[in-house]
């Protein structure tokens, strides 16, 4: 009975740790996914700034001539 009773834990912990690795690799995966959010939004903002920028100067040197 001792020995099934060790078993027993044993597959318990191991289903514990295989919790906590899923729970771990899910955070991962969303660090991951929101950090590849954050570097696409910063393209979007910049590519918009130099858009910006362009047409400001266009603006400006066709009110010259």
């Amino acid at each position: 009975m001792n020995k099934i009773n060790e078993l027993i834990y044993l597959i318990e912990c191991i289903e514990d740790l295989l919790t906590e690795r899923i729970a771990f690799e899910k955070v991962q995966a969303q660090t991951k996914f929101n950090v590849q959010i954050m570097k696409a939004h910063q393209r979007v903002s910049l590519a918009e700034k130099e858009y910006y920028v362009k047409n400001t100067r266009s603006l400006k040197s066709s009110e010259l001539d």
